[in-house]
């Protein structure tokens, strides 16, 4: 893990040396992971940190958003569900008012249309006044 923090950190040092911000902010956040994994929390929060404010900077709100949530992952404690700090019984009614998927076509063969029959094409269809 070391020399991958290594890594990461010589692509920092190169991506602000050519001002690339979309590079720093991706350096950061893998800097971020990497201390992360090695349970150094408190460096994982720094490089999150700053990759959150690169992206505030640049208006990149998709990188924005993962990037806290990258800092929300780091800063919970080991084992913590994401619905722990909710009232028993509102974790209870989000769980049970999650609509089943039973409609998914994934996995599922797609209906073949049957043809048209040649003589339902040719022939005319008939009116009232006919």
């Amino acid at each position: 893990m070391h020399q991958v923090i290594e890594f990461y950190e010589q692509n920092l040092r190169l991506s602000r040396q050519t001002g690339d911000q979309h590079g720093e902010m991706a350096a950061l956040n893998s800097l971020g992971h990497a201390y992360g994994a090695l349970d150094e929390r408190d460096i994982a929060v720094q490089c999150f940190e700053q990759a959150l404010q690169i992206a505030h900077q640049i208006g990149d709100l998709r990188s924005e958003r993962q990037t806290l949530k990258n800092l929300d992952e780091v800063l919970k404690p080991a084992g913590e569900d994401a619905e722990i700090n909710l009232p028993q019984k509102t974790r209870q009614t989000r769980k049970s008012s999650r609509p089943a998927k039973t409609n998914s076509t994934r996995n599922k063969p797609t209906q073949q249309r049957k043809p048209k029959s040649p003589r339902a094409s040719k022939k005319p269809r008939q009116t009232k006044d006919q």
